[in-house]
């Protein structure tokens, strides 16, 4: 099986909503970085509550310990919708630079896309938590801690755009159908997993929306 690497960015994230693509004005980007400075702090504070609770022997429960990182989740999940190519799409053997070698480590993790399921070397910053790097690469994991397994975006938003058309449609069905596009045997295990990112999934695009909502009328407010 081949495996493909990829490397994470450092650029912030161009300013757009996540509905239209409409970009925002300069005053608009202004805006959001004003915000993104201003979060920081309560991100640090997040990070240390995570670091905190990081024991072997008593891990917080899944959803907690999501909770606890959703907002780096978010400002990763905006950043990889405004990047102009997603993890999956970029030429594989990308490699950091000698000189920053020692600031970036390599993670390995098995990705279900479209239309086939690899393991793929993701390069990251030593510093950033596993999970939200993995987000601005376009690969939603299904654990908080060293996930071992992650779904592609664009494969979650395909589904959610088949439930908007049809809200009976089934998780359990599309992993069938995945399978079979793949050449691989459905299990209960992987249909597990796919649930667990595509819940992940939902919740992200929700706080990522309502901030870009709250931010759209923070703009129309200064604007009065």
């Amino acid at each position: 099986m081949a495996v493909h690497t990829i490397r994470t960015t450092s650029t912030l994230y161009a300013c757009g909503t996540l509905r239209d693509g409409k970009w925002f004005s300069l005053k608009g980007r202004r805006k959001i970085e004003e915000y993104r400075r201003a979060t920081e702090k309560r991100l640090k504070e997040t990070r240390q509550a995570l670091d905190s609770t990081r024991r072997k022997d008593d891990p917080p429960p899944r959803n907690a310990a999501f909770r606890l990182q959703m907002e780096d989740l978010t400002e990763a999940y905006i950043r990889c919708c405004t990047q102009q190519t997603l993890a999956a799409d970029r030429r594989a053997g990308e490699q950091f630079p000698a000189e920053d070698e020692e600031e970036y480590t390599v993670y390995s993790i098995k990705v279900v896309d479209m239309s086939h399921t690899r393991d793929v070397d993701v390069i990251m910053n030593r510093k950033d938590a596993i999970a939200p790097a993995l987000v601005v690469e376009g690969l939603i994991p299904s654990a908080p801690y060293r996930p071992n397994f992650a779904v592609a975006l664009r494969v979650l938003e395909a589904f959610r755009e088949i439930r908007v058309q049809n809200p009976v449609s089934e998780v359990r069905e599309y992993v069938k159908t995945l399978c079979n596009r793949h050449g691989i045997e459905f299990s209960q295990t992987l249909y597990t997993r796919f649930s667990k990112a595509y819940d992940l999934y939902l919740e992200i695009h929700e706080h990522a929306d309502k901030r870009m909502e709250e931010l759209e009328d923070e703009m129309s407010a200064s604007e009065n």
